[in-house]
């Protein structure tokens, strides 16, 4: 999900779950294919933003112990964690 704030002069664009656990397959094996397309995609995702733009994004509460390299790859401004 993709949302756009702000005035012309600084805008913000939010990521909503760019990368997930409860996207993980199954198989173990495939977890850093996944993990590595979920990056990919996030980056392509903002890549022609200006550079004035923040980029959010929004994860919700999980154990990051086995993704924390992946979420700090996706060079996000801000990440927001929900915790409901």
């Amino acid at each position: 999900m993709l949302f756009m704030y702000g005035p012309k002069s600084m805008q913000v664009i939010r990521i909503v779950e760019a990368v997930s656990r409860g996207g993980l397959p199954l198989r173990k094996v495939e977890h850093t294919f996944y993990l590595d397309q979920a990056v990919h995609s996030f980056g392509i995702t903002n890549c022609a933003v200006q550079d004035t733009t923040q980029i959010h994004t929004q994860l919700c509460y999980s154990n990051f112990r086995d993704i924390i390299h992946s979420i700090i790859n996706m060079d996000a401004d801000v990440i927001s964690i929900e915790n409901s």
